[in-house]
């Protein structure tokens, strides 16, 4: 059960960091003013998003959980952890998702108008602002994983306050 629990983590690890650097290279490479391509990069930003970015990320999600429930007595920085995962899942549903189908619908109004559509730039801004918010949360998820600081604290103190 481990084992499986360990591949779809790695599955859905790899389907969301795979995915998002695709929609950063999509983006990156689309030329200023051509607006049939924009539409397009926005269309396949969105529908990666729907289908591999989001499963993967519940994947991550709930085999992390799954794996951390099966330890006799999780320790802080996984607690830390599962819940920066947690946050990411919010920002993604809350934020991102509604951006990338606000993104898509206006750039296709836009091939339709030839003209951008000004409110493009907001929601453009949004999933772009919200998704480097995820990538700082992601990192600080991945340095929990890799350097597992015992978080303890001494004597019901703080760790700043035990330092006077």
């Amino acid at each position: 059960m481990r084992s499986t629990l360990k591949l779809v983590h790695f599955i859905g690890l790899s389907a969301f960091l795979g995915s998002i650097a695709v929609y950063i290279v999509v983006s990156s490479v689309c030329p200023p003013g051509d607006l049939a391509a924009l539409a397009t990069g926005r269309a396949l930003i969105r529908t990666g998003t729907l289908f591999i970015t989001v499963p993967g990320l519940w994947a991550l999600l709930v085999s992390g959980a799954a794996l951390a429930a099966r330890l006799p007595a999780a320790p802080r920085w996984l607690k830390l952890k599962l819940g920066l995962v947690a946050l990411i899942a919010l920002n993604t549903h809350l934020a991102i998702v509604p951006a990338t189908g606000r993104a898509l619908d206006l750039a296709q109004a836009s091939v339709r108008a030839q003209a951008l559509d000004p409110a493009y730039r907001a929601a453009y801004l949004t999933e772009s602002g919200c998704g480097a918010v995820n990538v700082l949360l992601f990192l600080a998820v991945i340095a929990l994983s890799v350097f597992r600081p015992s978080l303890s604290l001494a004597k019901g103190n703080l760790p700043a306050m035990d330092a006077r």
